[in-house]
This record gives C-alpha cells, sequence and structure tokens, in this order.
C-alpha cells in the first residue's frame, strides 16, 4: 500500500509540474534532489541523444550546461558509482554536460553565501543520455 501511495504521489507531483512548467526557486529549495531529478527525467529521457538533450534544456530550463566533463579517471569512476541507488553505471570515456539548474539563499549585501543546485547530464560512449545526477553546493560571494 505504502509502494501504491509512493507512485502515485510522485504521478501527481510531475503531472503537477507538467501543466504548470518548470520548478520554481522554492521548488528547487524544499524538493529532494531525486524528485528534482525525477522532474529532469521527464523532460530528458534515458537514452535521449545528446543534442536533443542540450536542445530541451536550452528551451525548457532555459540554461545551457556549461561544462563537459570526460570521465577518463579510474578513481573518478569508482567514486561516482558508489553512490546510493545509481541508475547507470559510468564507464572510463563516458561523459557529463554540467549546468547550474538554480541558485537560492543568497544575501550578497552581507556577503552570505548561498546553495547552489547543478545537474550532470551523463552520457555513454555512443552519446546517448545514461543517468542524470543532481548535486547541490553551497557557493559564496
Amino acid at each position: 500500500m505504502k509502494k501504491i501511495v509512493l507512485l502515485l504521489s510522485g504521478f501527481i507531483f510531475l503531472i503537477g509540474c507538467a501543466e504548470h512548467g518548470l520548478l520554481t526557486k522554492e521548488d528547487y529549495v524544499q524538493l529532494s534532489d531525486e524528485k528534482i531529478r525525477t522532474v529532469v527525467l521527464y523532460y530528458t529521457p534515458v537514452g535521449m541523444k545528446e543534442e536533443e538533450v542540450v536542445k530541451v534544456v536550452r528551451e525548457t530550463f532555459n540554461r545551457v550546461p556549461d561544462k563537459k566533463f570526460v570521465y577518463d579517471n579510474a578513481a573518478d569512476v569508482e567514486a561516482i558509482n558508489k553512490r546510493p541507488d545509481p541508475a547507470a553505471q559510468i564507464e572510463l570515456g563516458d561523459y557529463a554536460l554540467v549546468g547550474t539548474l538554480a541558485s537560492y539563499g543568497w544575501a550578497r549585501n552581507f556577503f552570505l553565501a548561498g546553495e547552489v543546485v547543478s545537474a550532470s547530464w551523463v552520457f555513454g560512449k555512443n552519446g546517448a543520455l545514461k543517468d542524470v545526477i543532481i548535486s547541490r553546493r553551497p557557493d559564496s560571494v
């Protein structure tokens, strides 16, 4: 019963986001990384080609992935694959496009740090999307 309720609430969450557009800054503050990942995967599903992902991110999220990272270090690959419940295993030669989804909590006049929410779209050697990793990090002015 609990699984049905969780699935149903996730489905309602997706429909709500689809009807009302993208996540607001408040959503990035309140939602877990997994729920944000669910929304990002809704718009950029696994298997999508890199060019399509970049187009959707630009048109839907009004963002452009600004960094490309190639997984060419075995230690990096091993560390990433230790994530809890990874959807896909990263392999040497895979690559990621990384971009900021939102930043919040800034008080520039007081030099207080804010939070940055980023997404890494991970692609296999064939150029197809394998996974999306959502991360948060503190940032300062």
